[in-house]
């Protein structure tokens, strides 16, 4: 009998997580939604930390289920199951579990993986094939590579803070665990990249990400420029901003707009066309892209009062007949409603009610599957059975020791 059931890029995939909060569980939900099993391995009970978070940036962030956010958003397509790793006899169900899986997963500390009975040495024992994927904030090596860290921390070691500074030359704070969701995406990066050498090679390697490194990448051309000659890029500051065509203007309407056009000297006409200031095309101190910039401050504050005079929709239909790149300043409540969000289907609903960002990559005529996170220990029998091979005898033994 074959099945209509479309196969995804890791169907066959098995996949044992032990992680907490954003950056291990963000990893394992990419895999999961490419199709891997995923088995979200959790202590009685409580469960992982995320599922008692209740708010976060001072805002709470209880759905009306009265789950938490921080559970449900990074665990999507994944299986649960509990397993109180503090006992010796537990030991035994993780090696069942490793036995039979093609990827270990974890953000936690390598003492508590050690304690655990879950650290490199000990799985790779058990399994040689198994790919050991290890997350954390400041890198495996080094005086600090068992310091305690999470998004914050990461992102100030990595001077990512000071990327775009306040005025008075502190930090800045984007909002959102953006360490923790680029470093999970680099993990899952670094997983799929590890199998397809396994399988193409016989070669079963261990992958880190840290936090630390994956902001430094996201800073790949500031570092260049520091490490090859000597300097920083300057921090952004409109009204000073080099190129008065690579900028943010307010319109009347209140609205953002965004101007992002690099080498300006083949639009400028169109651009003076376009704003009904034919007058500056030829003029002395902008009709070039050096006198723009010799003569930046003036321009700018020129154009900030032309685009005030209209609201943003004027402006976008004149700048898209002159092929501009250009775009509305868009917040969390614009891109709910984007037509291209909206096509693309970057954002969707899961089986249990809830709008998700969909995985950071499209692959054509591949969906993926939409089931929500599952419930604490939802999946627990079905894997020690037709995993692990205990029978149902074997687990009312464990759950009497308190074991799940």
């Amino acid at each position: 009998m074959t099945s209509d059931a479309p196969i995804l890029p890791l169907s066959g995939i098995r996949v044992i997580e032990m992680s907490i909060w954003i950056q291990g569980p963000m990893a394992g939900m990419i895999l999961a939604d490419l199709g891997a099993e995923v088995i979200n391995l959790e202590k009685p009970v409580s469960g992982t930390m995320g599922r008692g978070a209740k708010s976060m940036q001072g805002r709470s962030i209880m759905l009306p289920n009265g789950e938490s956010v921080m559970y449900r958003a990074p665990n999507r397509n994944k299986k649960s199951i509990t397993l109180d790793l503090r006992h010796e006899k537990s030991r035994e169900v993780l090696r069942r579990l490793v036995k039979a899986s093609d990827v270990f997963l974890s953000n936690l500390t390598e003492k508590s993986l050690h304690d655990f009975g879950a650290d490199y040495e000990t799985i790779k024992g058990i399994n040689p094939r198994i790919i050991y994927a290890h997350g954390n904030t400041f890198g495996f090596k080094g005086p600090d590579a068992q310091s305690r860290g999470q998004d914050t921390t990461g992102m100030a070691r990595s001077g990512f803070l000071m990327n775009t500074p306040q005025p008075d030359g502190s930090p800045t704070y984007p909002v959102g665990a953006m360490s923790d969701v680029l470093t999970a995406t680099m993990l899952a990066f670094a997983i799929v990249t590890a199998l397809l050498n396994r399988d193409r090679h016989g070669v079963s390697v261990k992958v880190t990400a840290s936090q630390l490194q994956s902001m430094m990448w996201v800073q790949y051309f500031n570092l260049m420029l520091r490490a090859n000659l000597g300097y920083d890029f300057p921090p952004f500051n409109r009204n000073k901003q080099w190129n008065p065509l690579f900028n943010f203007y307010r319109t009347k309407d209140g609205k953002w707009l965004a101007i992002g056009e690099y080498v300006t000297d083949k639009i400028w006409p169109d651009f003076c066309k376009a704003l009904g200031r034919t007058e500056w095309t030829n003029d002395p101190r902008y009709r070039t892209e050096p006198l723009r910039k010799e003569n930046n401050e003036d321009l700018i504050k020129k154009l900030e009062i032309v685009f005030a005079s209209q609201p943003f929709a004027h402006w976008a239909g004149l700048l898209d007949g002159i092929n501009s790149c250009f775009s509305l300043v868009q917040d969390t409540a614009d891109l709910l409603n984007d037509p291209q969000v909206k096509a693309n289907r970057f954002m969707t609903q899961f089986d249990d009610g809830l709008w998700m960002v969909r995985s950071p990559f499209t692959l054509e005529d591949v969906p993926s599957p939409g089931r929500g996170a599952p419930g604490l220990g939802t999946d627990l029998s079905d894997i020690l059975v037709n995993v692990c091979g205990y029978t149902w005898e074997e687990i009312g033994s464990l759950a009497s020791q308190n074991i799940i």
